[in-house]
């Protein structure tokens, strides 16, 4: 083989394979309109494979078939472009007079060129370039091959026109278009000048075939590699963002068997509570009973012991009351608080006065007044609140650790808001735990008579009061729990909670 035919069908093998891959890519969606270009290869590779006889032989019954379907090829390849070409940055525009009346004509010029005697005659010239060593021979054109060559020519002028635009507007991909096809278009001239016998010089048209192809080529698999690079990035942040709603939904679920499971213990709670209270009720009128008639001026003095006993029962069932109150109030939801405008710290100093009597430890809490003034609030409500959180931070501090300023409790004002806050530098709170304290009946306290309602029903009782309640712990250094109250100011009506306020 010489060196031109060598140059042919390389250039042709490196089309078709180009072609092959823009129909597979253009299978995909968004990337129809690789189809077309690989019928832009497909052609270039049809007209190059039809030059390589015009290398090898002299023989005017191979060099004419030859030249004829090249002809036709370049019609094609030229009525590709022009298609091709048409939807560059913009949607494809079919209808204009121009576009339409090419289109004909290529397609006629295609249709002619195998047709004996209408394009290309019987004749061969040859067609030398000592230069190089290369001899041509071709095929001698009538005058409507040399019109139908021409048209060709002004065919490819149109894509140019349309890339050129496109790269001065910034259209993505139009510099490549446009640098790969102005080589095509030069190559394209001197073929036509050189086979119309009015330039001695090689016969570049394959080289501007390949270089057109491959440059465009590569500029759209590049493209449709980022494409599919970006899918496969958008895919996996599919993939997480269902993870997390997975995972999402997977904690509604549990919050709602949560809240059933809460449901259903109020109920229970509801229930007990209810049967405790009449025979509590006499208990604690009969205690009141006993206590007055022993303590009545003619009882004898050895009944002093007697009296003593029934202020105890007394005391115990006023205990008792309490804890059914308490559970009464879960199950319940304490969804109705009376509050009014109340200094803070008389509150904290009942609170403290409470855990001295219940736990004999008031030593070890230390109080950090920061002049938060009045809160709203029910004053009984927020001492019993802040007595379950002294005695839950009392009774988690270890032995040695019970010194004091070991609790402290803190108020500041912000704004509409107050904050009484409470901390000990107790162990903490499991991390595993820590979702659960706010349970009733959930305890991680191990002390006698540690019910495991103080948390959660002092978080209801701040939520009936408007206020929010949270709850911060680190295993080893301790706990903090802290209560937002809105700032005080007279109110003459219960005050109605905000469910979303805490």
């Amino acid at each position: 083989m010489t060196l031109a035919s060598s140059l042919s069908a390389t250039a042709a093998a490196l089309e078709i394979l180009v072609a092959m891959l823009c129909l597979g890519f253009g299978r995909a969606p968004g990337w129809g309109h690789l189809r077309l270009f690989g019928l832009v290869a497909l052609t270039a590779a049809a007209y190059s494979l039809a030059s390589v006889p015009q290398t090898l032989s002299a023989a005017p019954s191979v060099i004419v078939p030859a030249s004829r379907l090249a002809i036709s090829a370049g019609a094609l390849h030229a009525l590709a472009w022009l298609h091709y070409s048409a939807g560059h940055g913009a949607p494809p525009r079919r209808g204009g007079w121009l576009h339409r009346l090419l289109g004909v004509g290529l397609a006629g010029v295609a249709l002619l060129g195998p047709w004996p005697g209408a394009l290309a005659r019987a004749t061969v010239h040859a067609h030398d370039v000592p230069a190089l060593g290369l001899r041509y021979h071709t095929a001698d054109v009538t005058p409507l091959g040399g019109a139908a060559l021409l048209l060709a020519l002004l065919a490819m002028v149109v894509p140019a026109g349309r890339y050129l635009r496109g790269a001065l507007a910034g259209v993505p991909g139009s510099w490549p278009h446009l640098a790969g096809f102005a080589v095509l278009l030069g190559t394209a001239v001197v073929e036509v000048l050189t086979a119309g016998q009015l330039l001695a010089a090689p016969y570049l048209l394959d080289v501007g075939f390949l270089v057109a192809t491959l440059t465009i080529g590569a500029e759209l698999v590049g493209r449709a590699t980022g494409d599919a690079q970006r899918l496969t990035a958008l895919s996996a942040r599919l993939e997480r963002t269902v993870e997390e709603r997975t995972a999402q939904l997977a904690l509604a679920h549990q919050a709602l068997a949560q809240q059933d499971r809460l449901a259903a213990l109020g109920r229970l709670a509801g229930g007990v509570a209810h049967q405790i209270n009449s025979p509590l009720s006499a208990i604690t009128a009969n205690s009141g009973f006993l206590h007055a008639e022993l303590g009545a001026a003619q009882a004898p003095p050895a009944t002093a012991d007697l009296r003593e006993a029934a202020v105890e029962i007394g005391q115990a069932a006023q205990r008792i009351r309490e804890v059914v109150l308490d559970l009464a109030l879960f199950s319940r939801g304490p969804d109705r608080v009376g509050a009014t405008s109340v200094e803070l710290r008389p509150v904290i100093d009942s609170a403290v006065r409470l855990l001295r009597h219940e736990l004999g430890q008031a030593e070890v809490v230390a109080v950090e007044d920061g002049g938060a003034g009045a809160v709203e609030a029910d004053p009984a409500r927020l001492v019993q609140v802040l007595f379950n959180l002294l005695t839950n931070a009392a009774q988690a501090l270890p032995a040695g650790g019970r010194t004091p300023g070991a609790v402290v409790v803190r108020t500041r004002r912000d704004g509409e808001r107050v904050l009484l806050e409470v901390e000990d530098h107790g162990p903490g709170i499991p991390r595993e735990h820590l979702g659960r304290v706010l349970e009733p009946y959930f305890t991680t306290n191990q002390a006698d008579g540690a019910s495991g309602l103080g948390l959660s029903v002092s978080h209801g009782l701040v939520r009936a009061m408007g206020g929010q309640f949270t709850l911060e712990s680190e295993p080893g250094r301790g706990t903090r729990a802290r209560i937002w109250l809105p700032a005080g100011q007279a109110l003459s009506a219960p005050r109605r909670s905000d469910p979303a306020g805490a």
